[in-house]
């Protein structure tokens, strides 16, 4: 059995795909497709299937390998606040003092452990 690793190859891919996911649950783009698609909805009105803004929220990140890297990245472009909880020490700000600490803290959290 052939095993490879090709590393930094598909980070941005991924870390795209963890905004699209994030975006379509905060948005509830998948429960709005599926209502229209039920053929219940009626029309538009101004407070339906609003969903969460993301911009100015806490992401909260466990994993922050290459790709929890890349999403903070996109997220502080959206004014996120980012905090982060990894299994060995980094350098960058934002690291929290514990697991429980950053599930108080965060608003949204994204898994991107290995």
């Amino acid at each position: 059995i052939v095993v490879t690793n090709t590393p930094d190859v598909l980070t941005d891919s991924t870390a795209d795909l963890t905004w699209a996911l994030l975006l379509a649950v905060a948005r509830r783009v998948a429960e709005g497709d599926a209502y229209v698609r039920s053929g219940d909805w009626s029309g538009w009105a101004p407070t339906q299937m609003l969903g969460a803004d993301v911009s100015g929220k806490t992401l909260g990140i466990i994993g922050m390998g290459t790709i929890g890297q890349r999403v903070a990245q996109l997220a502080s472009a959206l004014g996120m606040s980012i905090i982060y909880w990894n299994r060995s020490h980094l350098s960058a700000p934002g690291q929290a003092p514990s697991l429980d600490e950053l599930l108080s803290q965060a608003d949204v959290v994204s898994v991107l452990w290995p």
